[in-house]
Parts: structure tokens; sequence; C-alpha cells
């Protein structure tokens, strides 16, 4: 379904790029797997979408380059951190170093 066949609202069109990722696709309460019914589409399949697709090349392009990468969620004042799909999130125990940065 597209927004040009007048199937979908156009704020229920398309995939939500935060959802397209491949940690937990399509898993937790927010997950949906249908598009045009809510904006929280995740897509197809992980990494579907070509903006996800080219985060995903620049990271693993520049992996020994990387030390820390910065995710702020442009529609509301929120700092995301890793795992953040994870209820409890175990950002403390994976990778114990990121909650310093508060």
């Amino acid at each position: 379904m597209d927004i040009q066949s007048n199937k979908c609202k156009k704020k229920e069109a398309g995939v939500d790029l935060n959802r397209n990722y491949e940690f937990k696709w399509g898993v937790g309460d927010y997950a949906n797997d249908k598009e045009c019914q809510g904006e929280t589409y995740g897509g197809k399949a992980p990494f579907s979408e070509p903006e996800t697709q080219a985060i995903r090349n620049l990271v693993t392009s520049k992996k020994d380059e990387l030390r820390f990468v910065y995710n702020l969620h442009c529609s509301g004042n929120q700092y995301i951190i890793p795992f953040n799909a994870d209820n409890p999130n175990s950002v403390d125990v994976v990778q114990p170093d990121t909650l310093k940065l508060f």
C-alpha cells in the first residue's frame, strides 16, 4: 500500500526508520508489522530502507575508527541509549561505560 493510491493516511504511510534496524526488529510493545496502521511500521525487514542501509554501511565501514555514536531523536526531548528496546534496559550490563556519559 502506498500513499499515492490513497490507501494510507499521509501520517501513517511509510516506515518508521527508528524501528528499521536489526536489533529486536519487529519485537516489543511498539512493533507494528502492518503498513498504514499506525506510525510504528518497522518495514518489510531490518534495513529494508535506503536510509538505514546507508547508516549501517557507514558504521560498518568505519567500525575501527568509531568510538561512540550519538543518536538524537528528533521528535522529542530524548536521548536514545543502546538497547532501548530492552525492558528493563540492559546497557549497564552489556556496555557499562555508556551510562558514564550522563
